[in-house]
């Protein structure tokens, strides 16, 4: 009887002890959506009247994001708007836009992840230059 009580009073102290140890509490790598924040990049070339833009989403560690990369050109001082959609893999290929109108263009990429997804939406911009001649 001595050792059973022994025993049981040994198991109580130690899960006391474990309890009472314990320094922080449980929490997920990301129980939430958008949460995981990603990198944008992007560039273009020109030829001709298309523009060739490129763009590559990452984020920390080696998974690759899944949504569509929305491309918006907007022309600076004057008319002109086109504006584009490909999903993460295919922007990484290039996408065409024909730009008719010469002149400077601020080309914007913004990353949209698919519904209850862990990844936060991210942007980008630069400026090309439509020259006709």
């Amino acid at each position: 009887m001595k050792k059973l009580i022994a025993a049981l009073f040994a198991a109580v102290l130690m899960s006391l002890g474990l309890v009472g140890f314990s320094t922080g509490s449980a929490t997920a790598a990301c129980p939430y959506t958008g949460c995981i924040p990603t990198s944008t990049s992007a560039s273009g070339s020109v030829d001709g009247k298309f523009l060739t833009v490129t763009a590559n989403v990452t984020t920390a560690g080696n998974d690759q994001p899944r949504g569509t990369v929305k491309i918006t050109a907007d022309r600076i001082g004057g008319k002109g708007f086109k504006s584009r959609g490909a999903s993460v893999q295919a922007a990484a290929d290039g996408v065409k836009l024909k730009l008719q109108r010469a002149g400077t263009w601020e080309i914007t990429v913004t990353y949209v992840p698919t519904g209850n997804s862990v990844y936060s939406s991210s942007s980008t911009s630069f400026t090309v230059v439509i020259r006709r001649g």
